[in-house]
């Protein structure tokens, strides 16, 4: 799990999912990423 800060500088818990967590492409601080945000928990990345 990863602790994404959104450009409102909230907080959420996000993972890896589908073609990046079976390849080997890693993720580093600093990178960008699009995520999507459960409606029942906003708290949570999908």
């Amino acid at each position: 799990m990863f602790r994404v800060r959104l450009e409102n500088d909230t907080i959420i818990l996000g993972y890896i999912s589908g073609k990046i967590r079976s390849s080997s492409i890693r993720i580093l601080m600093g990178d960008r990423a699009k995520i999507e945000v459960s409606r029942y928990d906003s708290s949570k990345g999908l």
